[in-house]
């Protein structure tokens, strides 16, 4: 029971260059993490306005009108007859016979 209490209380003791090393290391962590912040925070784009949202979602709304008209474009095209250079017609034999 002794030998399980001191490995899970065991501590690691470190040397004074162990120590420093750590503390230096985590600040320079610290300060990459803040420059990341601090560089998005710069890049970024500003603050959204009413108009600036308004243009969007008509876009946004416009394309879709657009694309459902395209597509339904489409889906009543595709039952009509069609004929175009790349089609052949050519009688078929109730057309000979008859």
């Amino acid at each position: 029971m002794n030998a399980s209490k001191s490995a899970s209380h065991k501590t690691i003791k470190l040397n004074e260059d162990e120590l420093a090393f750590l503390m230096d290391y985590r600040r320079l962590e610290d300060l990459e993490r803040e420059k990341g912040i601090k560089f998005f925070e710069c890049i970024g784009d500003p603050p959204a306005t009413d108009k600036f949202v308004n243009v969007i979602e008509t876009k946004r709304d416009n394309f879709m009108l657009n694309t459902n008209n395209k597509m339904r474009t489409k889906d009543t095209h595709r039952f009509a007859t069609e004929i175009n250079n790349d089609k052949v017609c050519v009688p078929t034999i109730n057309q000979i016979t008859s």
